[in-house]
């Protein structure tokens, strides 16, 4: 043997011996586990690659499924068969026609509230009022009914036929529809206008910028914030930021957003830092010198903003650019991040770190303690709202960003039937986990009392028309104090 092969040999067998000691004891004992079931399982299919695939995917969902109970809620196992899926939830797109719908069980027919701008629906003319009767050539019945909305959604380019009834028409005519990968908006303002142009002005009060933040910061957010301020009229004197119900999302899209409105002053530098598990500083974000917008601005929150509309409602009030008002946030101050597996297995969600406000507070909520935690409302900022008058509110927000032309009390009318079918479908939950947790579906009579009050007590409408959002109007309120007008 030469030379050159007894070292090439050497350095092989060195690099193995390298491999192997790097490689723990559990790693030897999953890959027994592994091959010692595949080979001797007497359940084991006939096709040895799928049922091989199957047990790795099995294992990794045991390993988060434990860190699930160990504390890290957000662990997650994505395989790559739900990555399309997961992809398109991150990126806020979903496939379909584009619109949203109202089932009305009665006459067992959908509304359409509206249809997004530019979708292949909004393209076609199909808009709010228009009625669906049938889909591709079957008409919508008792048996049916609940199936209407998957039949409409489908993959990007295929075609669905819907039977329309127009609105203040007597006659239906059925239209094609091309279905496609729609890309939502995430910074919406108060209304639109029938050329599918964003309003980001309140329609009471002019002078006041609003921008609706509702959904997920993604990568296209900053893009769309950073426009919407500069299409904003010269005579805006303040702006609105509603972060309620805001989920979270991209750290970078809101460290990007947050620097539109901070610079670094004498009492913080940074945005956000995160921080490892022995809270040493893993990331820092600092604010930068120049701004987009200098005004003065209110942000909306409630207990359904979560982790990056947490970071930037903080450091807004850290940096005392912003009144907080509503109610304190949800408390989610960890990170998590995602690491890919090799050979196509998905990627694994871990939580690797925490945020840490400019003010040097945790976020994370702290079971069993009151102080601390989330992004608490402003002195004189924290308003209460019930959970009738929040499904109302929301309702009311998202139809009329969405709807030109919108009528006020038809708008009202709607949200309090979406209200009542909300209530309905969360009270059928809360009772079908009761039957389950009581077989004989006993409650306490307590508990019953107080749901026979909720089913008989009337709801009214708070805070003002066209809004009916008390939390707004305080916003205003307040606004209108700093820059000068109250």
């Amino acid at each position: 043997m030469s030379n050159t092969n007894i070292r090439i040999l050497f350095f092989t067998v060195l690099i193995c011996v390298i491999c192997a000691t790097r490689a723990s004891r559990r790693d030897w004992v999953l890959l027994d586990a592994l091959h010692r079931i595949e080979r001797e399982s007497f359940y084991a299919t006939r096709d040895k690659s799928k049922f091989a695939d199957s047990l790795v995917e099995s294992a990794i969902n045991g390993m988060t499924d434990f860190l699930n109970n160990s504390g890290d809620k957000y662990a997650q196992y994505i395989p790559d068969k739900l990555m399309h899926e997961f992809q398109n939830e991150l990126s806020s797109r979903y496939e379909g026609i584009g619109v949203m719908l109202q089932p009305n069980e009665a006459n067992h027919t959908y509304t359409i509230l509206f249809a997004y701008p530019n979708s292949p629906a909004w393209n076609v003319g199909l808009r709010h009022g228009d009625t669906i009767l049938a889909v591709d050539g079957v008409e919508i019945n008792e048996e049916n009914f609940s199936d209407i909305t998957t039949h409409v959604r489908g993959k990007p380019n295929t075609e669905v036929k819907l039977k329309i009834l127009k609105a203040g028409k007597t006659e239906p005519h059925e239209i094609a529809v091309k279905r496609a990968s729609l890309q939502s908006k995430t910074v919406c303002g108060d209304t639109i206008t029938a050329d599918g142009v964003i309003c980001f002005t309140l329609e009471t009060e002019p002078t006041i910028a609003y921008l609706n933040m509702q959904s997920s910061f993604i990568e296209t957010t900053a893009g769309e914030m950073q426009d919407a301020i500069k299409s904003l009229p010269a005579n805006v004197r303040g702006m609105i930021i509603d972060l309620r119900n805001n989920p979270g999302g991209y750290l970078d899209s809101c460290v990007a957003i947050t620097n539109m409105f901070v610079k670094p002053n004498d009492n913080f530098t940074d945005i956000v830092t995160t921080r490892n598990r022995n809270k040493q500083i893993r990331s820092r974000f600092t604010a930068s010198e120049k701004t987009l917008f200098d005004l003065p601005m209110a942000v909306l929150l409630n207990d359904n903003s979560a982790s990056a509309s947490e970071i930037m409602a903080a450091a807004l009030q850290d940096f005392g650019r912003a009144k907080i008002i509503g109610t304190r946030s949800y408390g989610k101050g960890i990170v998590q991040e995602m690491f890919f597996l090799p050979r196509g297995y998905g990627i694994i969600k871990l939580t690797n770190s925490s945020y840490w406000r400019p003010s040097g507070k945790n976020i994370q909520r702290i079971d069993g303690t009151e102080n601390g935690w989330g992004v608490m409302p402003d002195e004189d900022g924290t308003v209460e709202v019930t959970e009738d008058q929040r499904l109302l509110t929301d309702f009311i927000r998202r139809c009329r960003s969405l709807t030109p032309d919108v009528d006020t009390e038809e708008m009202l009318q709607l949200a309090m039937q979406n209200m009542k079918i909300i209530k309905a479908q969360k009270q059928k939950e809360e009772q079908d986990k009761k039957d389950v947790e009581n077989k004989k579906g006993e409650q306490k009579e307590d508990e019953k009392e107080k749901e026979e009050q909720a089913k008989t007590e009337p709801f009214t409408p708070q805070g003002n028309s066209p809004y009916y959002d008390p939390q707004l109007d305080h916003a205003v309120i307040e606004l209108k104090k700093m820059i000068g007008e109250e």
